[in-house]
């Protein structure tokens, strides 16, 4: 009984390093995908734009197969307790992972409206904010991959930064697209693009969450957000 018992749990445990990998390799590809589309942008490489896409859909493929795998170890392993808050967080980071790479996507579609000979003085101020939100998302990813509880609360503090940055990086941009009437599709494309950088560093906060909770059995203090609820975005 006991040797049944004991082949049971490491089934489950194989099973759950197989749906934490799966995860990390999601967020890896995430993680890709951002830095192509704002190098792309940055270089106005329009081809490496459309090649995020194709990144972009091997995250959605590997994000719904740990969905999946969570789905169906809460249903054949009945998992509890620390088990069952280790398959919850690995659900809720490969929905976050998958909007992560919709908002990569996102910015790469925005290039081609973007001519680099009209906005090559707004271009560098994306520098900053693209920088910060990707070390958010490597420190949320790295925390989850971990279980660093010390560096998930780093990346949930992250986020007001980001905010402030992406708060100026879009009064900058309003202020050029006002200016500049003739560029009016490129301004808008670039204002999209802001917005989606902070969508970005708000799901890196979100995993950064995700990743305290599981690490403490805490939820993190400094804002009181459902933690496994997925926030609708425009």
């Amino acid at each position: 009984m006991a040797s049944e018992r004991c082949h049971t749990v490491k089934a489950f445990d194989d099973d759950l390093s197989r749906v934490r990998a799966m995860t990390c390799q999601a967020g890896g590809l995430a993680e890709l995908a951002i830095h192509d589309a704002i190098d792309a942008l940055l270089n106005h490489d329009v081809p490496a734009a459309a090649r995020v896409a194709g990144a972009v859909s091997k995250i959605d493929l590997l994000s719904r197969e740990v969905e999946k795998s969570c789905i169906c170890l809460i249903a054949l392993r009945a998992p509890m307790a620390d088990d069952l808050r280790a398959v919850l967080a690995s659900f809720q980071v490969a929905s976050l992972i998958e909007r992560i790479g919709d908002y990569a996507r996102g910015i790469a579609e925005q290039i081609p409206h973007v001519p680099r000979y009209k906005f090559r003085d707004a271009l560098p101020l994306l520098r900053s904010p693209a920088g910060e939100v990707g070390n958010a998302v490597r420190g949320a990813l790295d925390s989850f991959a971990r279980n660093d509880g010390a560096q998930a609360r780093l990346v949930c503090a992250q986020r007001s930064r980001i905010q402030a940055l992406n708060e100026c990086l879009f009064r900058e941009l309003l202020d050029i697209a006002t200016e500049d009437s003739g560029g009016s599709e490129g301004s808008c494309a670039l204002l999209i693009i802001s917005q989606k950088l902070k969508r970005i560093g708000e799901d890196a906060a979100n995993i950064g969450r995700v990743a305290y909770f599981l690490c403490t059995g805490e939820r993190y203090s400094g804002r009181s957000t459902p933690l496994f609820a997925v926030e609708e975005r425009v």
